[in-house]
């Protein structure tokens, strides 16, 4: 099972990463970064990953599998260019949201795997990927097994806070 958190940059989002942590019996202080900056979790007790943009912000955590996730604001981009630097592995790019798919599964893989995005970028690391579009943002997390995702928005994570805090 892979746990997905999804709010807004506004929210102290590293605070709710240690509640999260906190939430499924694993100490904050337990977690730690890889010389590659990958965020682990001492003795494997679980796995998470993160990333944010300008407006929003996706939390992964696994107790079994190990996850990537990455996010992107949607938002006007020369797609074409970037696509014929880093994407000729990938198959057609038409649109801004087909771009940013492509960009967030490499992300997400990427952190999977602990691997730099800009040395991996002419090739594509292997992996499950799931995709969450809203009109402002696509999300992506990575897993290695294909497994079942429960998404939480930013709505339910505010309650869950109140609750919590």
């Amino acid at each position: 099972m892979i746990y997905v958190y999804l709010t807004k940059t506004d929210h102290p989002w590293k605070d709710l990463c240690h509640k999260i942590l906190a939430h499924h019996n694993i100490n904050p202080q337990n977690l730690y970064k890889s010389a590659s900056g990958k965020p682990l979790i001492k003795n494997q007790q679980g796995f998470i990953s993160w990333a944010h943009s300008k407006a929003h912000v996706i939390i992964t955590f696994s107790k079994t599998h190990a996850v990537g996730a990455d996010c992107e604001d949607i938002r006007p981009i020369n797609f074409k260019s970037i696509q014929k630097r880093y994407f000729r592995d990938t198959g057609a790019i038409d649109s801004t949201n087909d771009f940013f798919q492509a960009w967030t599964k490499k992300e997400a893989l990427c952190k999977l795997k602990g691997l730099s995005i800009w040395r991996t970028m002419g090739h594509s690391p292997q992996g499950f990927t799931t995709h969450k579009i809203t009109p402002d943002c696509v999300f992506c997390i990575a897993s290695n097994q294909d497994t079942p995702i429960i998404w939480a928005g930013h709505y339910e994570i505010e309650k869950w806070l109140q609750k919590n805090l």
